[in-house]
């Protein structure tokens, strides 16, 4: 059937730019040298083992595997591997029945050829459904591969890991980054400056996938990739900006203090977006060391109780809290003692 190349390039560029610029074979893959290249040897060799792919979102594990399959299967890929999520399909009856119904069915293509199931977001499987998994790959690896993907392979019981060659895709760095980054920048013809690139490779910490959405994100609403853009399009407060609100947590009362963080989170910035931004910027802040422990320490208590749904107000409350007690339990008492000092 004869497709129309105005219609693949309409097609195109509808897609979100993270499936537009995804790489689609094994030589695209930016980064993780070293892994691309014993996975290189093992499909040579036709000695592909189980794979466990752990590591930071947006760092190339899914793209990785699919461009694999793509390397080992050519056009035969469809009927060859099949992609679960496991986060939506994590209980023990997927497993029982889609995963085991696929590793049963031999290989159309003779045993040189194994098949690959790919189960994404691994982490997120019931324990029942890993020893299920556990046993299914015990009777069926002369048939069969599997790829686990994962953010936290802690998650994953040790008796499962032990059966997979486990590979860490770290988080990318600006020299993996920016090549891809500029390419997409002259593709699509954005207007951009450095200092709106930089401010999005901080807030995207190497996750590639982070920086490619925000990217698009602030074309479509703004059409030139700024620094203060960058800032709007994710509702960030800019680090002078954050700096302010920690004058005004250590210098107002109370009321006044809860007043102005309340009024920051009613329009869209959420306090467990706003604990984090906090937590970036007091070391930059001349706190003692003393001042530090006891601040992250209950920062990470309140972000936590964020995590958990529990009463936002509660935890409004505290964060003021935290700030006013370390002004007078410790910054305070600094004062005072170098005063003595000088006295």
């Amino acid at each position: 059937m004869y497709i129309n190349e105005s219609f693949i390039i309409k097609y195109m560029n509808r897609l979100p730019w993270i499936e537009k610029y995804r790489p689609h074979h094994i030589d695209d893959i930016i980064a993780h040298e070293n892994i691309i290249k014993t996975i290189n040897n093992f499909i040579e060799t036709n000695s592909l083992p189980h794979l466990l792919f752990y590591g930071p979102p947006g760092t190339g594990k899914t793209s990785s595997i699919i461009a694999c399959a793509r390397k080992i299967y050519g056009k035969n890929i469809s009927p060859m591997i099949i992609h679960l999520n496991a986060s939506d399909e994590r209980g023990i009856d997927v497993v029982r029945q889609r995963i085991k119904d696929f590793a049963t069915t031999r290989s159309f293509f003779g045993c040189q050829k194994h098949k690959l199931i790919i189960l994404d977001e691994a982490d997120s499987m019931t324990e029942d459904a890993q020893l299920a998994l556990r046993q299914i790959i015990v009777n069926y690896t002369n048939n069969t591969r599997f790829c686990m993907i994962c953010n936290y392979v802690g998650k994953i019981i040790p008796s499962l890991q032990s059966r997979f060659t486990k590979f860490r895709f770290s988080p990318l760095d600006r020299r993996q980054i920016y090549p891809k980054i500029y390419e997409i920048v002259k593709n699509e013809n954005l207007k951009y400056d450095e200092d709106g690139l930089d401010s999005i490779y901080e807030i995207s910490k190497g996750d590639m996938r982070k920086f490619i959405n925000i990217l698009q994100s602030i074309c479509l609403s703004y059409g030139e990739i700024t620094k203060e853009n960058v800032h709007k399009i994710i509702c960030k407060p800019l680090p002078k900006e954050i700096l302010d609100i920690i004058d005004i947590l250590l210098n107002y009362s109370f009321n006044d203090s809860y007043k102005y963080i309340y009024e920051i989170i009613k329009n869209g910035l959420s306090l467990a977006d706003l604990i984090r931004y906090l937590e970036n910027e007091i070391t930059n802040y001349p706190f003692s060391h003393e001042t530090l422990c006891y601040l992250y320490k209950n920062l990470s208590d309140i972000e936590f109780n964020c995590s958990e749904n529990v009463n936002e107000s509660f935890q409004l409350s505290g964060l003021v809290s935290i700030f006013i007690l370390a002004k007078f339990k410790f910054i305070n008492n600094n004062l005072n003692n170098e005063i003595l000092n000088i006295s």
